[in-house]
Formats: structure tokens, sequence, C-alpha cells
């Protein structure tokens, strides 16, 4: 059985044993640089840029990364319309209305625009009328017009009420 120094198996090592312990004691901890690679130093000279010379790009904001999103999956979905010969996406009457079967990929992108031009709108709205729209979507006109117009609301009143004796 191996003898452990006190010290070691402490974890404290005051005096190292072999030459790999002294390179590791001397090793100085890596922190990255914000520039990148170092580059090489020659006679004392960094290959560096100075930082005065350094122009910092700002990431977009949320509602233009959601416009890109929306832009970029558009055309996704545009380009396999057209290339399987799909209608164009629209309201006219004589549009299908439903989509046809889509590839994964394809579907996603649809799902990722509806979800993205949702978030871009609420960010517009801003916090307060985007909480103010959100509770009043449920008595949105059209829908209440739609449930007149085809009589959904006495269907279902005639379907689920008891007779009147």
């Amino acid at each position: 059985m191996a003898k452990l120094k006190l010290t070691s198996w402490l974890g404290s090592s005051h005096s190292p044993g072999t030459d790999a312990e002294k390179k590791k004691e001397k090793r100085r901890p890596y922190v990255p640089s914000p520039f990148g690679r170092r580059g090489s130093e020659t006679n004392g000279v960094s290959n560096q840029a100075p930082v005065a010379n350094l122009v910092t790009v700002e990431p977009p904001s949320r509602m233009v990364a959601l416009a890109q999103k929306i832009t970029k999956d558009t055309e996704k979905l545009e380009s396999y319309l057209k290339a399987n010969n799909l209608p164009a996406l629209s309201f006219d009457v004589d549009v299908p209305a439903d989509f046809a079967k889509l590839p994964e990929d394809v579907a996603r992108s649809r799902q990722d625009i509806i979800f993205a031009s949702r978030e871009l709108s609420l960010l517009a709205h801003g916090p307060r009328e985007s909480l103010r729209w959100g509770v009043w979507e449920f008595l949105d006109v059209l829908a209440l017009q739609i449930i007149n117009h085809y009589g959904i609301g006495e269907s279902i009143y005639t379907r689920y009420m008891p007779p009147k004796y």
C-alpha cells in the first residue's frame, strides 16, 4: 500500500515533490480574452488590437430579431408552396380552406411565423395595452358576429337545454 502524505490528502501541498507538480503551480489561470485569441508575441510586442480601435456591435433588439425570423420563415414557406405548385396564401374564395400536409421543417417554420408574429404584436402594443387586448380578446366583435350569423348559439341552446313542459 502506498504511503500518503497528510498534506496531499488534505489538498494542500507546500512542498511539491515532482517537476510536474512544480509546473502545475507555476501555471497561470486561464482568463478568456474579450479580443478572441491572443496574438503571438514577439520581442515583447503583442499583435492584439488596441482597445480604442474596437467597435462594439450590439445585438439586435427583440423586435428586430422577431421580424428577421418572421421574414426568414415566411420565405421558406413561400418557396415550398411555389416549388410544389400549391396555391398562394390569401383570403380569396377559391383558395383551399386548409393547408396541405406539410413536411416537418416547413410546418415548424409555419408555427414559428405564428408565434413570432404574436410576440411581435404584443411587444409593439406594450405591457399595458397588450394586457388589455389579451383580456378583452375573447369578446372580439367578429367572433360574436360569426356565432350569430351561423346560429351557433341557437343550435347549442336547442340541443342541450331540456324541453319545457
